[in-house]
């Protein structure tokens, strides 16, 4: 074996190396990535689910709520926006589903003589939209 053949052996090699480390740098990245998204998805769902539970108790059939229940039901509002806004991965979906604007609409109308049974509905439908797009990311 010549020198020039053995050259090419060894940058062939190293090349080969090169092109691997990128490829499972790049599936690695792509990884993380769709793993924030799941992550970002289940808080989402989480927080809704548990601000829409709150909200639609809040305006059932008792009409006086303690002090305690008043404050965790506008903490729980203001989490649900907060959540929505505050997604990096999801941000596009979110904004496709306009969760912000419905979610806020569902609760306005909840608030001002809305069923809370037709609150639970939209939020449901909300629910939903949101696991069929995480599901996606599977897929």
């Amino acid at each position: 074996m010549n020198a020039a053949s053995a050259m090419w052996s060894i940058l062939s090699v190293l090349i080969g190396v090169l092109v691997g480390a990128l490829i499972a740098d790049r599936i690695h990245k792509k990884r993380e990535y769709t793993n924030s998204k799941k992550e970002e998805y289940r808080e989402l769902l989480s927080t809704l689910t548990q601000a829409a539970s709150r909200i639609a108790d809040f305006h059932g059939p008792i009409a006086e709520h303690t002090p305690e229940e008043e404050r965790a039901y506008y903490e729980a509002k203001e989490r649900a926006v907060i959540v929505i806004d505050n997604r990096l991965f999801i941000a596009n979906e979110i904004e496709k589903l306009g969760l912000r604007t419905r979610w806020i609409s569902a609760v306005h109308d909840v608030e001002n003589g809305g069923h809370s049974i037709e609150f639970r509905r939209t939020v449901r439908q909300m629910q939903r939209q949101i696991i069929s797009a995480g599901k996606q990311l599977i897929e």
